[in-house]
């Protein structure tokens, strides 16, 4: 269940790293990954951008709205067409992959998640041999916190 920006986190990293394509796991600023790129990074590799959190109040009903977005890359020969569409090829199986595992929790009721885009391809401009695809997706939190006057934060 995704309560905090910790376990938002550790759900999707422990998601990519359980598919044994997926090699390297990046969240937060895509300079994070640039910087990887350029030094030594394993394909593929999945990345998800820091959320947007929307806070939503429905009656008696308090959620937040997560907003954010998965890039799964990899990389190929330079100048080498056939390889770059192996690369698409393959990062859409596995995107379709993680996208079912994530539907399976969803129908479990382990995450509320709802694809918010289209998939589409990338090619970072931070690297001229890597491809891949990118959607954008939003999770729904109920909250359960409520505010507590004898916690001793408000002392």
């Amino acid at each position: 269940m995704i309560t905090d920006y910790d376990s938002f986190i550790a759900y999707f990293e422990t998601l990519a790293l359980s598919h044994n394509k997926v090699k390297s796991f990046f969240d937060g600023s895509i300079d994070r990954v640039s910087e990887a790129v350029r030094s030594e990074i394993e394909y593929y590799a999945f990345y998800i951008s820091y959320p947007e959190i929307q806070a939503n109040e429905n009656f008696s009903q308090q959620n937040e709205t997560w907003s954010s977005a998965i890039t799964l890359f990899g990389n190929f020969e330079r100048d080498n067409h056939e390889a770059e569409q192996l690369v698409l090829q393959e990062t859409l199986t596995i995107i379709r992959q993680l996208v079912g595992k994530i539907r399976e929790n969803d129908f479990d009721g382990e995450i509320d998640f709802k694809i918010t885009s289209a998939y589409e391809v990338v090619s970072p401009t931070f690297s001229d041999n890597c491809t891949g695809w990118r959607f954008e997706f939003e999770v729904i939190n109920s909250l359960c916190n409520e505010y507590d006057e004898s916690d001793p934060i408000w002392q």
